[in-house]
């Protein structure tokens, strides 16, 4: 490669010239070193600090952020195939010779050329590749991210990676890993990986041979394409261990699905025509039906956000549906909306968890015939404690967890197997439910639909809705009410000086607002006070904030995110009358905002205004 006329002599910082440097002998993409060139005419060394001063963090999620041309700090086929060369030579050195490895990719930018560089850095190191869509190179066969977990259970293959940024901005791509047990990694697994990524920046011999520069990954003796296989077997075995084989008719219900721009529709129609749903009711948001990556139509693809799914309502209103049900862009999450006195109510995920957990409950025990006490159900410790509740109540064994899908599918099967019973679901609050988690081991979207499609003829056959069936559950066990949100904040070292100071050097508040705090569980620093020996009992997240605060009424969770620069708050109470526990926790968030987020001081967005 030709690399005249590249002059770092206008840098002045000394680190900044040794990390340009040290990128330019790694880098092997001509228009990359064009990118960097025009970005040298007129040098922002503010910018190019955090390009090129810093490498995008592999983690517990993989790698998840911007897509740029040229970096370090960034999404691009370099630091994918550097992180792929890394991954390849840890499963060598951990696993062995002659591994399987499965990887599929969603419909963004980039995701076919960074999932084929995967795939190249894998055969280099003499392993199989199932890699989606790898029988027609010469176009995208995207694919839902839970076939990854799903393909690699089935076939007892070895890794997985899953090339997709789920619900984030279209700028931003993703690298997703799963391990052995087809659930996502946990430490120490991800600092091993990210050590061996820095001993493979340079692209390896083989990889020009299997991966040419602008062209598509070459066949090759160990690459095979699963995607027939999954689109036959995902069906039959995810719909014997979760649906009906006689499901309630319910011949006038109509039901409208949005793919969020995503690559869910196709598999949820096969989906939808599984669970014998009548598809002449069964229609879908043209507009965002097909993958995009420019994501037309939602300035933000997640299903959470306010206004993601308005075209979805008003397409319902014109076909008179009353349910709304939607993925997002990677179909690994659900959502959906019912008409609920003429109003549309948006279903947040503590509601569907509670939802779905009781009708999974009642499959397994009646339909699989596995006895109440031998049945085990996860969510994260940010989730409701209404599952808990209600499936405690009825014999069966509930866990909370870290957040995060990889803590949930981890622990519930750690636990499972320890104690010799059957986990059977696994929820989070943000829309991630894993309605078959022996199958299929992490959070799916797709699933997800074909249960809640039979669950909704089911109710609406006997004049029931899912807000009656939900209103029900409430009556009998009590109203939990929760406020959960977020602010955003870019500046990380303003957010770790924020609970630095909340801390306190280990003296933690005994009041918020008016309110008495009955328990602190910091899980960051491993404290627990709730706890005789006053060690928190989940595993230490020393690299990530999150702190619980317990009340006689309730409980208040903040923490950071993994991979958006949101702060979030999850508090929930439970009581006999819905308005006075939410009136308390509307100011118990206000409280939190003021006293210990403290916006006059730190650069908080989006920071919530009193009525």
């Amino acid at each position: 490669m030709e690399l005249e006329n590249l002059s770092f002599e206008p840098i002045q910082c000394g680190d900044l010239k040794k990390s340009l440097e040290e990128y330019v002998s790694h880098e092997f993409r001509p228009e990359a070193i064009q990118d960097l060139k025009k970005k040298l005419a007129n040098p922002n060394e503010a910018e190019l600090k955090k390009d090129f001063g810093l490498r995008l963090e592999f983690g517990t999620a993989g790698l998840r952020g911007p897509m740029k041309v040229c970096g370090t700090n960034a999404m691009n086929c370099l630091t994918v195939l550097q992180t792929s060369q890394g991954l390849a030579k840890y499963l060598k050195k951990r696993d062995g010779e002659g591994l399987h490895i499965v990887i599929g990719y969603d419909g963004r930018y980039n995701s076919k050329d960074f999932a084929e560089y995967a795939a190249a850095a894998m055969l280099a190191c003499g392993f199989t590749v199932s890699l989606f869509g790898s029988s027609t190179p010469e176009k995208a066969t995207v694919t839902p991210t839970p076939f990854t977990p799903y393909y690699l259970v089935q076939e007892k293959a070895h890794f997985g990676i899953q090339v997709t940024a789920s619900h984030n901005p279209k700028d931003d791509n993703g690298y997703k890993v799963y391990d052995t047990n087809g659930a996502q990694i946990i430490p120490p697994v991800d600092a091993d990986i990210a050590a061996e990524i820095l001993n493979n920046l340079s692209k390896w011999d083989e990889i020009d041979a299997l991966k040419p520069l602008g062209k598509s990954l070459q066949p090759h003796v160990n690459l095979k394409d699963p995607y027939a296989s999954v689109m036959d077997s995902y069906f039959k075995i995810i719909g014997d261990d979760l649906l009906e084989e006689k499901p309630t008719p319910c011949p006038d219900l109509k039901v409208v699905y949005t793919a969020m721009h995503g690559v869910g529709s196709k598999a949820v129609h096969k989906m939808a025509e599984t669970a014998q749903f009548d598809m002449k009711n069964f229609f879908v948001v043209d507009e965002q039906d097909q993958p995009d990556p420019e994501f037309t139509t939602v300035s933000f693809p997640n299903p959470e956000e306010a206004g993601a799914l308005d075209m979805a309502m008003a397409k319902a209103d014109s076909v008179s549906a009353p349910l709304v049900f939607a993925n997002d862009p990677d179909a690994d999450r659900f959502a959906f909306c019912e008409k609920v006195d003429g109003k549309w109510h948006r279903y947040h995920g503590d509601e569907i968890g509670m939802l779905l957990s009781s009708f999974i409950f009642k499959m397994a025990t009646e339909k699989r015939k596995i006895p109440a006490e031998k049945c085990l159900l996860a969510c994260s410790a940010v989730s409701s404690g209404m599952m808990k509740h209600v499936i405690e109540s009825k014999g069966a064994t509930c866990i909370d967890t870290l957040t995060g899908f990889k803590w949930i599918m981890n622990e519930g099967m750690g636990r499972a197997k320890t104690d010799n019973l059957e986990f059977i679901f696994g929820y989070e609050e943000a829309l991630g439910f894993a309605c078959s988690p022996t199958l299929c081991p992490d959070k799916d979207g797709v699933s997800a639909t074909g249960v809640m499609l039979q669950q909704a003829q089911a109710l609406y056959a006997a004049g029931e809705t899912f807000m009656s069936r939900l209103m029900s559950l409430r009556k009998e066990h009590g109203f939990f009410v929760s406020n959960n949100s977020y602010v955003l904040c870019h500046d990380k070292p303003a957010i770790n000086a924020m609970f630095k100071e909340f801390r306190n050097d280990g003296k933690y508040c005994e009041k918020v607002g008016d309110f008495a705090v009955t328990r602190v569980r910091d899980v960051t620093t491993g404290y627990d006070n709730g706890e005789t020996d006053l060690k928190c009992r989940f595993p230490l997240t020393p690299s990530a904030n999150m702190v619980t605060l317990y009340f006689d009424f309730g409980r208040i969770t903040i923490r950071t995110s993994g991979t958006e620069p949101k702060l979030k708050w999850y508090a929930e109470g439970c009581g006999a009358n819905p308005e006075e526990v939410k009136k308390t926790l509307e100011t118990l968030v206000f409280a939190v905002i003021d006293e210990i987020f403290k916006p006059e001081k730190y650069p908080l967005e989006k920071v919530p205004k009193r009525n």
